[in-house]
């Protein structure tokens, strides 16, 4: 277990998908097949090398389970971002990235006999991880129906444009596409050999409560469930969960993606807060007794006395060093790797779990 293991992947094409976004694409050996195994929704963790630095960040994946495709991800270039400038500029057919294998909870339970009406609404690079979930719900769940709200700025930065249209012109009566373009514009300078395909429908403005009421109550679902999943930059994501919320939906119907390390909190040893526990951890079939010293994550304790235990962002963002919590209590300084329903299912991250009582409990499964 222990720290996520990379593996060198070589790429095998890149395309610009818009003037700042790049979808690169990676040839897999057969041999790490099974290790790279994954549910439509989940991210891998890049590893790149900038000035010296070596840096991490996740990226979506946008391929689906369900398809014979190539490994994707699709970056875009954001302002001081690093690695996402070092992807868009840097790279090129052939080179090798550093990648470790798919993580993340991102991922609704598709399954051939369902019949559920899916509602995503996306904004910028949010539509990496739906773009694999929307791909897999249609290509394997035939009494499903998909209902996208995506968010731009306008025409040239609807990032995956094409591949969206080709899956509307695949399924006209099973996925609706519309666009929210808060600055449209009909004077296109890029690119020029692709302006008859950038005719979009949809409407003016951005995804807030007056977009998400009409879109809401003009596609009502037509099937016993629902699942509503969200993705793009957070002040986005909180406004459409709390107009879903108000909307009467349940929070256990709702999953939302936490897509980039803007929240990304990895706590520091502080012995102010939380206090000093003894924690019985399950892991692999072993059992273990840990101490934690107050103001220490479980995390942090486990690696101070180097239990193998998984990890990967140490900052609540992937997942991987998700647990349950069996007995006792903890704080944790953020969770966005976990849903509230999880949190009360008794789901902890232990990098940003301190304990609130003297005896905690903890079993982690491998994921």
């Amino acid at each position: 277990m222990g720290r996520a293991k990379f593996y060198a992947l070589p790429i095998r094409s890149l395309h610009r998908s818009t003037p700042e976004a790049i979808s690169i694409t990676f040839d897999l050996p057969q041999q790490l097949q099974p290790a790279f195994r994954f549910k439509a929704g989940q991210h891998l963790c890049v590893e790149a090398v900038v000035d010296g630095d070596v840096l991490q960040r996740y990226y979506s994946l946008t391929n689906s389970p369900a398809l014979a495709e190539p490994f994707a991800i699709t970056v875009k270039q954001m302002p001081n971002g690093r690695v996402s400038r070092h992807l868009n500029q840097a790279l090129k057919v052939g080179d090798t990235l550093r990648v470790a294998p798919p993580s993340g909870n991102f991922t609704p339970l598709i399954q051939p006999d369902n019949r559920c009406s899916y509602y995503l609404f996306a904004a910028g690079s949010g539509i990496t991880p739906l773009l694999s979930i929307l791909k897999t719900v249609l290509s394997v769940e035939p009494e499903s129906r998909v209902y996208l709200l995506y968010g731009n700025r306008d025409e040239n930065h609807i990032i995956l444009h094409q591949e969206l249209n080709d899956w509307q012109r695949r399924h006209p009566d099973r996925l609706l596409l519309l666009h929210c373009l808060s600055q449209p514009r009909f004077r296109r300078s890029w690119p020029a050999h692709r302006r008859k395909t950038r005719k979009v429908r949809g409407r003016v403005g951005r995804i807030d409560d007056g977009t998400l009421n009409w879109f809401l109550d003009r596609y009502p679902p037509t099937t016993p469930h629902c699942c509503y999943l969200i993705c793009g930059p957070t002040g986005m994501m909180d406004s459409c969960y709390a107009h879903l919320r108000r909307h009467g939906i349940a929070e256990r119907d709702i999953q939302r993606e936490y897509f980039s390390l803007e929240h990304a909190i990895e706590p520091a040893p502080d012995s102010s807060l939380g206090q000093s526990a003894i924690v019985d951890l399950e892991l692999d079939g072993r059992d273990y007794k840990v101490r934690l010293d107050a103001g220490e994550t479980i995390l942090q304790a486990l690696q101070r006395l180097n239990v193998d235990a998984p990890f990967s962002c140490q900052a609540g963002i992937c997942g991987t060093c998700r647990a349950e919590l069996l007995a006792g209590q903890v704080q944790m300084v953020q969770h966005p790797a976990l849903n509230d329903q999880q949190v009360e299912d008794g789901e902890i991250l232990m990098c940003q779990s301190r304990p609130l009582s003297d005896q905690i409990r903890i079993r982690v499964r491998k994921h």
